[in-house]
């Protein structure tokens, strides 16, 4: 048996376990060559940013390195800070220089962008950095694909459950809101037994939001005819766009003249709701779809122009939307979803339902309370900007080297 199963897999079988046999060989390897003790410099925090080095395709996740990397920069005293990424097999290199990067004890590895595959791959390079004094930090966003994997393509659930695995066995988890701390929490009592570090960090610290750098935009939402609905997120299927589109052709439907405007990027388990939406009848009349991502300055118009923000989506970490647009200040339409009350609070409309009904329904009743003036302000939500959400992230990582 053995014999047939090595001829006809063995092609496969044989390549694949000598990899895994060798890798924490090759990490052995890599170690010696990237950490010194001989080394006297300042110490420092290297900030993972490989999918944005790679590519920067301006999603939520990538936006949130992006705008925690501009920061962190200008807060550091006691550390130097690098932005590095992950290369396939030869280690952390730093995007300035393109080179090696060298460890020292006393260093800060601050996993910040979402990278499973690559730090999963790692694990015995870092678990040795660990053991010579570097602390790893990890920042996550959700457990969705734990948690929903009907979402996402086929072993997305396995890949990220490896990761958060791996990432127990570190020194810190730092999360983006409590409701996604909340989820660790219990991941981790569901699995007591994978071994972890038992002294592990878990701190969590909500998402900035500051579009103050740019030029000041007047508010139109009033002067247009029609009321303008906006949704920022990418188009994907736990987003939920597929209810909001049927909602809309409901009250087109209905004579309501109102615009329906998405900014977001294709993305998983999708392909239907790009079909309605590049099939619909109200396509650039009604229905604006920006698909290939626009600039802070085209965003930051969209929401000035918009009568409300709708956020339809079935799970989230956090929602940045929300914050951008109670930023200017537009009434927000949310799903009833526990982060999205910890971040909006009362000051939000909330609707449940999965029907094209029932958000359509929602739109309407709020729409009567939009005539008289009565919908939930979100001036009163509580922001934070980029800024003070990367102090908060700076001082977690830095109590977590002593």
């Amino acid at each position: 048996m053995k014999k047939i199963v090595d001829k006809l897999f063995g092609h496969i079988y044989h390549p694949i376990v000598k990899y895994f046999r060798t890798r924490p060989e090759l990490s052995a390897k890599l170690f010696k060559k990237c950490f010194s003790k001989t080394e006297h410099r300042k110490n420092r925090i290297y900030v993972d940013v490989t999918q944005v080095f790679v590519k920067d395709v301006g999603t939520g996740v990538q936006r949130v390195t992006n705008n925690i990397v501009k920061n962190i920069a200008s807060i550091s005293d006691e550390y130097d800070i690098e932005q590095v990424y992950l290369d396939n097999k030869q280690g952390v290199f730093s995007c300035k220089t393109k080179s090696p990067v060298t460890f020292i004890k006393g260093d800060i590895f601050f996993e910040l962008d979402l990278n499973y595959i690559l730090f999963t791959n790692y694990k015995h390079y870092f678990k040795r950095l660990r053991k010579h004094g570097v602390k790893i930090s990890i920042f996550i966003h959700d457990l969705i694909p734990i948690r929903y994997p009907d979402f996402f393509d086929v072993g997305t659930y396995r890949v990220q459950l490896r990761w958060m695995k791996v990432c127990l066995r570190f020194d810190q988890i730092i999360a983006n809101s409590k409701s996604t701390l909340d989820d660790v929490k219990a991941f981790i009592k569901e699995t007591s037994y994978v071994k972890r570090n038992r002294h592990i960090q878990l701190n969590y610290s909500l998402l900035g939001c500051d579009f103050s750098s740019m030029p000041k935009i007047a508010d139109n939402s009033t002067k247009n005819k029609k009321s303008s609905f906006l949704m920022v997120s990418t188009v994907d299927k736990r987003k939920n766009y597929k209810q909001a589109l049927k909602a809309f052709t409901l009250l087109w439907e209905k004579g309501y003249d109102i615009e329906l405007n998405i900014v977001g990027r294709p993305g998983w388990c999708c392909e239907d709701t790009i079909e309605m939406i590049k099939n619909h009848p109200m396509l650039n009349k009604n229905l604006f779809w920006f698909s290939n991502g626009i600039s802070d300055e085209e965003l930051a118009k969209l929401y000035s122009e918009a009568t409300a923000v709708i956020f339809a989506s079935l799970a989230e970490g956090f929602g940045l939307a929300i914050t951008e647009g109670a930023y200017f200040k537009k009434p927000l339409i949310l799903r009833n979803l526990p982060v999205f009350k910890e971040i909006a609070g009362e000051n939000a409309y909330y609707y449940d339902g999965l029907e094209p009904e029932d958000l359509s329904s929602a739109i309407e009743n709020w729409l009567e309370l939009y005539k008289k003036g009565t919908v939930p302000d979100s001036s009163k939500i509580q922001l934070r900007t980029w800024n003070e959400c990367t102090r908060e992230v700076y001082k977690y990582l830095t109590s977590a080297a002593k």
